[in-house]
């Protein structure tokens, strides 16, 4: 899977590829990254990154305040919401990731039908959503979870995110 992104990432020409090489070589022992995973997204007591976006855009840290809400509003007007086995708010970081991963194969989509009028729509959808959730609060996450990392493979994942999604706010057309 790492290959699969180290591939993309090269044929983008992404400054996120040397991360995604460092993800790739990594080969640490999977209990401690479940140590490191649970430090920083879990807790015991408090999660060192947590990976909700409400705690970085809401006031006192909240979680599922109104820029949750408003986060599923964006999942709704477009027809999809959470699956029921999913057991996390909805701006979890994997959650809005996968919405821009639905977002982007819709408007890869409407390229392949030549739909200008789906291409525009998906666009501004794609740039509404980074502008106001996970563009808005990717980096403040990232810089925590790179902070607080005992292991490279999560700073270098850190890194790798926080510089795909900029590229990918910076490549959308005003």
């Amino acid at each position: 899977m790492v290959q699969a992104l180290v591939t993309a990432l090269s044929q983008l020409e992404s400054e996120a590829l040397e991360s995604a090489i460092c993800l790739e070589n990594g080969g640490l022992d999977s209990n401690v990254l479940q140590v490191d995973y649970a430090k920083l997204f879990i807790g015991p007591f408090m999660a060192l990154a947590p990976p909700y976006g409400s705690i970085y855009l809401e006031d006192k840290r909240r979680l599922m305040g109104d820029s949750t809400v408003d986060v599923r509003q964006h999942y709704l007007s477009l027809g999809l919401d959470l699956s029921v086995d999913f057991k996390e708010a909805p701006d979890h970081i994997t959650a809005e990731l996968e919405f821009m991963h639905v977002l982007i194969n819709q408007a890869e989509g409407a390229i392949e039908d030549l739909d200008g009028q789906l291409l525009s729509e998906n666009i501004h959808h794609q740039q509404i959503f980074l502008e106001k959730h996970l563009g808005a609060w990717i980096t403040a996450f990232a810089d925590k979870m790179a902070e607080h990392a005992n292991t490279d493979y999560y700073r270098n994942l850190a890194t790798l995110t926080r510089i795909f999604i900029t590229e990918d706010m910076v490549a959308l057309p005003n």
